[in-house]
């Protein structure tokens, strides 16, 4: 592929400062790159249309990348994250003469071989709407729930983030409520959200409060009616999200799965085996909405969101806890899969659909087909409906 954004045409010959830096960030937001590399003795790369693009002329060194990063995030310690301990955070890019031209960054610092690499993601300060991102109505309406937990899914780089703060600002929009997030880093600005009736609290993750599990028990203090966990990976944020959804808050996190069907028996898998059942059974009774999303090609150039889900209904539920209670759930996520493919929208469905609406070419298509075939033999379910 050619280089079609061009070179960074004002690339110091050495000694890349904080202010050299904001420019670069500032071009490369205006050139459209979704991500950016700064890595020991490379060249300044981007991210451009899924493709990786270098952009600059000579490769880095590693105490430019040091200078930047103390300049840019006081707690970046260099040698901490040299020596194993990597390090999230949020920077903005504010232009003087323009204070409207602000932009947002997530930067992850990693040491690595060769010394550190940054990695930045440009961020809208103001998420998306769910018109915006053309989300069904279905999922709309599934994440709106007075209480239980709603989970996003998806490799990592799915738009998972995006997708929240996209319902979270449904809400905010349409409701008077109390909205507490746990982020790490914050991403978008949802006070910034214009028109909204509900009151917006964003707490960073470890910067404000120290992990998640502390994060659930400080929002319990704070009268929420919804809370944002970002992720549910261990067992004492999992514990913590029932607990919430259970409690009369709605709880949005989000999970690293790559189905709707297996997200609980991840979750399941990471206690003990003898708490399993009960844990499944929690789950289950909190559970709302699962929503798994992944990232394709766009025909055209850019990216499209496919997705698959299913709305939690009390049959639904009921179902899989008779089946679990009973001993008969012990593949909770075939049955749940089969759940997704009679009441839901399987990936493969999604697929269809936006092939059909030309939004991802013949290539990707056939390469989604193949790899999700025509699905798993189904097993027969009766709701009682």
């Amino acid at each position: 592929m050619s280089n079609s954004i061009g070179l960074w045409e004002k690339e110091p010959k050495s000694n890349l400062n904080q202010n050299i830096f904001d420019d670069f960030l500032m071009w490369c937001f205006k050139v459209g790159a979704s991500d950016i590399f700064v890595s020991s003795d490379e060249c300044l790369a981007v991210m451009y249309h899924d493709e990786v693009v270098n952009v600059g002329k000579r490769p880095i060194r590693t105490h430019e990348i040091e200078n930047v990063l103390k300049d840019i995030d006081i707690q970046a310690s260099f040698s901490l994250i040299q020596g194993g301990k990597p390090r999230d955070f949020q920077y903005v890019v504010q232009q003087e003469l323009n204070p409207d031209s602000a932009a947002r960054f997530r930067v992850s610092a990693t040491g690595e071989k060769s010394g550190v690499e940054i990695v930045l993601r440009a961020i809208p300060s103001v998420p998306p709407t769910c018109s915006d991102l053309n989300v069904e109505n279905e999922i709309v309406d599934g994440s709106k729930s007075e209480y239980g937990l709603v989970l996003i899914t998806g490799p990592t780089g799915s738009g998972k983030s995006t997708l929240n703060a996209a319902l979270l600002g449904d809400i905010a929009i349409n409701f008077s409520k109390h909205i507490i997030t746990y982020e790490s880093p914050i991403e978008f600005d949802l006070k910034a959200i214009k028109n909204k009736k509900s009151r917006i609290s964003q707490t960073s993750v470890p910067d404000h409060v120290e992990d998640y599990p502390s994060a659930i028990s400080n929002a319990l203090r704070r009268k929420p009616q919804v809370i944002l966990i970002g992720e549910a990976r261990d067992k004492n944020t999992i514990e913590g999200c029932i607990t919430a959804s259970q409690t009369g808050h709605l709880v949005y996190s989000t999970v690293h799965t790559n189905s709707v069907g297996m997200t609980i028996p991840r979750m399941v898998d990471v206690f003990p085996p003898g708490e399993r059942k009960a844990i499944t059974i929690k789950l289950v009774d909190a559970m709302r909405l699962i929503i798994n999303q992944r990232l394709v090609k766009r025909k055209g150039g850019g990216l499209c969101a496919i997705k698959s889900f299913l709305v939690f209904t009390k049959n639904i539920r009921q179902f899989l806890l008779t089946k679990v209670s009973n001993n008969e759930g012990a593949d909770v996520g075939r049955l749940i899969t089969a759940l997704v493919s009679k009441y839901g929208q399987p990936l493969l469905d999604d697929v269809e659909l936006k092939y059909d609406a030309e939004l991802i070419d013949d290539a990707t298509y056939n390469a989604l087909i193949a790899e999700l075939g025509s699905g798993e033999d189904l097993i027969e379910l009766d709701l009682g409906e």
